[in-house]
């Protein structure tokens, strides 16, 4: 029977997104400290009042586990910025949005700057010219702007296609235009940024391939809860209840996960003579 001492190979987590892995470690971390706490406190007081009554937990959280709560913590935060900075769901980087924002502007001017034409051409009377700037549109966009709703390669193949048109025999008009000869200019860089921010026109760098993302950053987090599951589970003795009730307790929100928790049950060793908070009043119901 084939085994591994790596906690990766033995250690199933609950299936979810990258952000639900980040969620389960807050909550095992905030479990793993409040416990820490409690057992420090619960050991001063020993101190003070040695012949307290016995707990049924350890007097301390051992030193592996602490120090694999600390590792888990430390590969949160990466994976919560990675998350943060990470793609949209389509796959576009921030980059690429705003460069597809600024074409999408550019196409929808060129057709504006053409009823422009179109219209002062009307104002002065020039039926040859306003019908030219029509004739010239069409040929320009010949579907109109509907492939500014596509993105990445589908839109720069026809921003390319239209764009050829545009600097073609079409060019010297469409200068003459107002504001014409300027937008053919700015048209044409942010054409040609896209192309790069793309990887159409140029080859992706390596940095970009290399760079620590979310799957890089989630399987981090998910090695490091694992070895803290398996930190904890690794001090549990058959021969002391105690150790398997700390488990128990350290392991809750991985127990608990997809699940509603209970409110915590009263203290134990709570002194039963004590006072009793008050009973909350009914509610009638009818």
């Amino acid at each position: 029977m084939a085994s591994s001492a790596d906690p990766n190979a033995v250690i199933q987590l609950p299936r979810g997104r990258p952000g639900d892995l980040g969620t389960l470690m807050l909550e095992l971390a905030s479990t793993g400290r409040a416990i820490i706490a409690e057992l420090d406190h619960r050991a001063k007081a020993q101190k003070k009042k040695p012949d307290g009554e016995a707990s049924a937990l350890p007097d301390a959280v051992p030193p592996r586990v602490i120090e694999a709560l600390g590792d888990m913590e430390g590969a949160r935060p990466p994976l919560v910025e990675a998350l943060r900075q990470s793609e949209s769901p389509d796959g576009v980087t921030p980059e690429q949005r705003a460069l597809d924002v600024k074409l999408d502007a550019g196409w929808r001017c060129v057709r504006l700057t053409y009823e422009l034409g179109e219209q002062r051409a009307t104002l002065r009377g020039d039926v040859s010219a306003a019908a030219q700037c029509r004739d010239d549109a069409k040929r320009t966009l010949p579907d109109g702007l509907s492939f500014i709703s596509t993105i990445g390669r589908d839109e720069y193949t026809l921003s390319d296609r239209h764009l050829g048109v545009l600097e073609g025999d079409l060019a010297a008009r469409f200068r003459a235009l107002p504001g014409g000869a300027a937008l053919m200019t700015d048209l044409r860089a942010t054409h040609d940024a896209y192309g790069k921010a793309f990887y159409i026109t140029a080859a992706a760098p390596v940095a970009v391939a290399e760079a620590p993302g979310v799957g890089d950053a989630a399987a981090e987090a998910a090695s490091a809860t694992r070895e803290y599951i398996a930190a904890v589970v690794g001090t549990v003795r058959r021969a002391d209840p105690r150790t398997r009730a700390l488990a128990d307790r350290l392991l809750a929100p991985l127990a608990n996960y997809g699940r509603a928790v209970a409110p915590p049950a009263p203290v134990a060793d709570a002194d039963p003579s004590g006072p009793r908070p008050p009973t909350p009043p009914v509610e009638p119901t009818g």
